[in-house]
């Protein structure tokens, strides 16, 4: 095959999602032609690499994994480190408030009614709805709990005409 069509080829594999590309430096007789080879090569390995990253973090959230993130190498620089850069923010954006809720949560489960862990001025959209619906819940909580300290002092002290008020 002659170099310009085999070069055409692997363009053609790479731009159709096909990373498997592996040029042979040897079939191209001219120093430029073995280079662009080698280049288009080691482009299909990079996307092989991030590819492989991406089912890795996929495969990690699915698991439960929400700190996973692609690793990124010196040999991932310019717009592929934007690129997996990137991606990493957007999971940070995503599993961080959602860390964030989980804590506040589990702190409330365990009976600490004033924990909040979440800097509201980070949240939007969802993660504030789901913010305020956990800190109106507190505060219902809350409200409970104080109106059944008193009952129970109350009925303590033999007040027994106590009414919990919610």
């Amino acid at each position: 095959m002659e170099s310009g069509a085999a070069v055409l080829k692997a363009l053609q594999a790479l731009n159709a999602g096909d990373f498997s590309v592996n040029l042979d430096d040897k079939h191209f007789s001219t120093k430029t032609d073995k280079d662009i080879a080698r280049e288009i090569n080691d482009l299909a390995t990079r996307q092989r690499y991030i590819a492989a990253e991406f089912k890795r973090v996929e495969a990690a959230t699915q698991c439960g994994d929400l700190s996973t993130r692609v690793n990124t190498t010196d040999s991932i620089t310019g717009g592929w480190a934007t690129y997996t850069q990137t991606l990493n923010t957007c999971l940070d954006n995503t599993t961080k408030p959602l860390q964030d809720m989980v804590a506040a949560i589990d702190s409330v489960r365990l009976g600490n009614l004033e924990y909040s862990p979440i800097s509201v001025a980070t949240l939007q959209g969802e993660y504030l709805k789901a913010h305020e619906s956990v800190q109106d819940l507190t505060v219902m909580l809350r409200h409970f709990a104080d109106e059944v300290t008193d009952m129970i002092t109350d009925l303590s002290l033999g007040q027994l005409g106590t009414t919990v008020c919610l």
